[in-house]
C-alpha cells in the first residue's frame, strides 16, 4: 500500500475504493506517459480543470525523478472516495526542502530569482495539492502527492 493510516487521516479523502501500479523506468517519455495516465485513471473522478491539475503535478514529479533522481521508476496511484494519491519512486536521493520546511535563505524561489530557468517545480506542487510529502524508502525517494477531486461522477 503507498498511503499508511496516519496518512490517509491526514489527508481525508474518504475510503480507498482502488489502485493502480505502473512501471515507468521503460518509458522513453515518462512525463508524458505520466500525464496520460492521470487523464486515462481519473477520467469521472474529477472534473477537466482538476485532471489537468494533477497531469501538470504529476508531469513535475516525474521530470524531477529524471533529471535529479536518477531516472523513473514505479509510478502508484490510489483512489478514494474523495480523491486520488499519486506516488513517484526513483532511485535517487531528495535533495530539496521537505514539504513544509523553509528553504535556506527563505522564501519562494520565484520571488528571489523571477526569471530562473528552474525552481518552481515544488512550489507548483505545493499549490495543486491537497497534501505532499517525500519519502526516503529503501530502494530510494517515494514522493506522494493527494489531491481532492470535486468535479466526477464517482
Amino acid at each position: 500500500m503507498l498511503t499508511t493510516s496516519e496518512d490517509r487521516r491526514a489527508v481525508r479523502l474518504g475510503e480507498m475504493v482502488g489502485a493502480e501500479r505502473r512501471d515507468l523506468a521503460s518509458c522513453s517519455r515518462p512525463a508524458r506517459e505520466a500525464r496520460c495516465l492521470a487523464h486515462t485513471l481519473l477520467a469521472g473522478r474529477g472534473s477537466e480543470d482538476e485532471i489537468c491539475e494533477v497531469a501538470l503535478v504529476v508531469d513535475e514529479i516525474v521530470a524531477n525523478a529524471a533529471a535529479h533522481g536518477g531516472g523513473v521508476g514505479m509510478m502508484e496511484w490510489e483512489f478514494f472516495e474523495e480523491g486520488a494519491v499519486v506516488g513517484v519512486l526513483d532511485p535517487g536521493v531528495w535533495r530539496g526542502p521537505l514539504p513544509g520546511a523553509a528553504s535556506p535563505g527563505s522564501g519562494d524561489a520565484t520571488v528571489e530569482a523571477p526569471l530562473a530557468e528552474s525552481g518552481r517545480g515544488l512550489t507548483l506542487i505545493a499549490g495543486f495539492t491537497t497534501w505532499w510529502t517525500v519519502r526516503e524508502v529503501t530502494s530510494g525517494t517515494l514522493v506522494l502527492a493527494a489531491f481532492r477531486l470535486t468535479g466526477g461522477s464517482r
